[in-house]
């Protein structure tokens, strides 16, 4: 081995013992948190839980990930965290959960659980439509306006986000429910590679279809945009061909919105090819 080869490898060998005390360092600290705060959880937790041997092996499979070590120690600390840790650990003999799967398909697979067939299906197509518009929307949307922007009832959509904590930033209110007026937000964008990434499509039945889901949401916005009063010459300037910019912005101000109006205008297409089928 040369001297400069031997020196890159001591010096991975380096970055990986950092990295894996860092990783290590996070999960003692939520550990210790979840332990302070037994008291919250409905299950009683062992006091020498978790054992050693248990966070070296979450520790090694989260290397090189930090995200994964974050996503996985906030899935764990939602609920029932012995069991999830144990889950967790079973999940990781599987040597095919590697990289963004191993992050996300085990949290994902508990949202959908279900042993009636059916409901596991209806389960999946909300979280599609709801967690796909999501993480395709340029700007955050609130529950309320997504409520609105999907023709959802409030309670099927804070009942699809619920157990969505440790890959999505859900705001609550006081009183712990989940803030409908908040936009709700990734807590990584690599959630969002894990659900759109036409190559993990064959094996990541979360998968979202972006280039259809973006169709979906430009057609809704047009229809609401037309129940709300989008119509020609809707400032009223009775002069075919007048430019915006010859528009008093207090004209522009003036015209009545409704909330449709303004939710939509928060949307925005990415790409031209999604424009397109719009016009089709």
């Amino acid at each position: 081995m040369t001297e400069d080869l031997h020196h890159d490898v001591r010096l991975e060998e380096a970055q990986e013992i950092t990295i894996a005390r860092d990783i290590g360092l996070l999960y003692e600290h939520q550990f210790s948190e979840i332990q302070r705060k037994n008291h919250l959880y409905h299950c009683e937790i062992r006091a020498e839980w978790p054992s050693e041997d248990d966070v070296r092996r979450v520790v090694e499979r989260a290397i090189p990930l930090f995200i994964f070590a974050f996503t996985i120690s906030r899935y764990i600390a939602e609920s029932n965290p012995q069991r999830r840790m144990d889950m967790i650990l079973q999940q990781s003999l599987n040597k095919f959960l590697t990289g963004l799967k191993g992050t996300y398909l085990p949290i994902l697979n508990q949202v959908v659980a279900c042993e009636d067939n059916d409901e596991h299906n209806d389960r999946l197509v909300d979280f599609q439509r709801l967690v796909g518009s999501i993480v395709l929307l340029k700007n955050p949307l609130s529950v309320s306006a997504l409520c609105l922007l999907l023709s959802d009832h409030e309670e099927q959509v804070v009942g699809v986000l619920q157990p969505l904590d440790s890959v999505l930033n859900t705001p609550r209110a006081e009183s712990g429910r989940i803030d409908l007026s908040a936009p709700i937000t990734l807590l990584h964008l690599s959630f969002r590679d894990f659900l759109v990434e036409p190559e993990l499509k064959k094996q990541n039945i979360f998968s979202i279809d972006a280039s259809g889901r973006h169709s979906a949401l430009g057609l809704r916005c047009l229809r609401l945009l037309a129940s709300g009063g989008l119509k020609e010459d809707i400032c009223e300037v009775n002069s075919l061909g007048t430019r915006p910019a010859e528009v008093a912005k207090s004209t522009v101000h003036n015209v009545p919105r409704k909330d449709s109006n303004a939710y939509c205008s928060k949307y925005e297409v990415e790409r031209p090819a999604d424009i397109k089928k719009l016009m089709e």
